[in-house]
């Protein structure tokens, strides 16, 4: 199991989940000029969170993402909310 430490390996899981989160984000009503900000930073929580992952195959993966995904965003728009800007398109 390649560690996120492994340059060739994070960056072949940004390219196949990177489009997906930005799909989720877009999804929960992001701006366009903030999708890709949000991503970036599911990515970089997922960089810390994969270094005490461990992959259970009774459960499921993509929803393990999808909700670090739904907390990033949920920190993003609260962020935003708190600073008077808008959220949404």
């Amino acid at each position: 199991q390649a560690e996120p430490t492994d340059q060739d390996a994070w960056r072949a899981f940004a390219d196949r989940y990177g489009p997906e989160i930005r799909n989720w984000v877009r999804h929960w009503g992001l701006q366009p000029a903030d999708v890709d900000d949000v991503a970036q930073e599911v990515l970089a929580k997922l960089a810390v969170r994969m270094r005490s992952f461990r992959y259970d195959p009774a459960r499921s993966f993509r929803g393990w993402l999808k909700t670090v995904a739904a907390h990033a965003w949920q920190d993003f728009a609260a962020d935003r909310q708190r600073f008077g800007r808008p959220v949404g398109g």
